[in-house]
């Protein structure tokens, strides 16, 4: 009877160990899921609440660190690298955490990820800013995504435009003159590219202060990305890991930054989505700092004529910037295609009456009933 008892203890003591040091299935197929190529799977549990799946992709040692609220989050280790899930907050964690080539194939909302023969973490000599943004202009509300209207109509210029004569963004850090390929243009979908982007980088202790600025692509669904890949975070040479306060910026949308200095570091250790992160208001602005559609928050369109607001009457108005490139003896004119200020909507077309017009999208951000409302740039500088 003895044996009998010790045996049954014996079992039951196997059992617990190996439930214990098991997750639950639902974290097991989420794993399973993001890490189809994994192999000698080890689990352990570093806190009563997080679970780690030590693992093999390739050759190389990953770690990836599970919450009990569904969350794949940052672990810091010397020796493996680590890997995370886009979790909804402020300052989120996201795949791949260090620009895994073994990850090279992303599906940025399924967060799978596919193997391939060499993995290469980010550079060591900078810093990486992984960001999302959503431009009301080309968004499609029952989409979720932005139109690609100057891609399809070949209209992306493969130069970035912000440091010409145009729009003369000032070069701070970084060089610019970046360019994009016409292998990363013809991409489609979800990951298409919208256009080019402005991004600064600003002093944590005077967020007047720009230390850096960075020209990069928009995709459909607000991924910010290199230009040199078109699926990558965007990489500031010769920066140290700090906090930043961080600005995006548009050509014809009004720009955002920030409401708090952020930590960037030589690997991508979260992800700033302007569509919901808190953001820096202007004093005494009456109007919000993003257009919302429901809980989606939206840079604010039609900056026609640079001057970092939107106006549909009044002196320095932006409807008269549309009326004024169609021409005003012509006003039922379209202009297209073209990469041009005064398209307001980004369908490659300027257009100032009739169905889709940009005249109708400063309208949209002012007020249909308030259309002697002025919408002002909320950033600092």
């Amino acid at each position: 009877m003895k044996k009998i008892i010790l045996f049954v203890m014996f079992i039951l003591f196997s059992w617990g160990y190996i439930y214990a040091n098991s997750p639950e299935t639902s974290i097991q197929q989420s794993f399973d899921k993001k890490f189809p190529c994994a192999t000698k799977i080890h689990w352990s549990k570093e806190s009563p609440n997080v679970w780690v799946a030590e693992f093999i992709v390739d050759g190389e040692k990953l770690r990836a660190r599970y919450s009990m609220d569904k969350c794949w989050f940052e672990s810091t280790s010397e020796n493996v690298h680590d890997i995370a899930l886009i979790k909804p907050s402020l300052f989120v964690i996201s795949l791949p955490l260090v620009e895994l080539q073994a990850c090279k194939a992303i599906n940025p909302n399924a967060g799978i990820c596919t193997c391939s023969s060499s993995m290469n973490p980010s550079p060591a000599n900078g810093i990486v800013l992984a960001a999302k943004a959503i431009l009301s202009g080309p968004y499609d509300v029952d989409l979720g995504l932005m139109n690609d209207l100057l891609r399809t109509n070949l209209m992306i210029p493969t130069d970035e435009p912000y440091s010409g004569a145009t729009y003369l963004k000032p070069i701070i850090g970084v060089p610019a003159g970046e360019t994009v390929s016409a292998a990363i243009l013809s991409v489609n979908g979800s990951n298409a590219i919208v256009d080019w982007i402005f991004l600064e980088l600003r002093s944590a202790t005077n967020s007047s202060q720009i230390v850096a600025t960075k020209r990069a692509l928009i995709q459909r669904d607000g991924d910010i990305v290199s230009c040199e890949d078109g699926t990558s975070p965007v990489f500031f040479e010769g920066f140290a890991p700090d906090d930043y306060y961080i600005s995006v910026k548009h050509r014809n949308h009004l720009g955002i930054m920030t409401a708090t200095a952020l930590h960037l570091d030589s690997v991508v250790n979260g992800l700033v989505d302007f569509t919901s992160c808190a953001v820096w208001e202007l004093p005494g602005e009456i109007n919000g700092p993003r257009r919302m559609y429901g809980t989606v928050a939206t840079l604010w369109s039609s900056d026609g004529n640079k001057n970092k607001n939107t106006k549909y009457n009044g002196i320095s108005n932006d409807k008269q910037e549309v009326l004024n490139a169609v021409g005003a003896g012509t006003s039922n004119n379209v202009l297209a295609p073209v990469y041009r200020q005064e398209d307001l909507n980004m369908d490659a077309k300027v257009k100032y009456n009739n169905t889709n017009n940009d005249r109708n999208v400063i309208l949209g951000t002012v007020g249909s009933s308030t259309f002697n409302n002025v919408v002002n740039q909320q950033t600092p500088n």
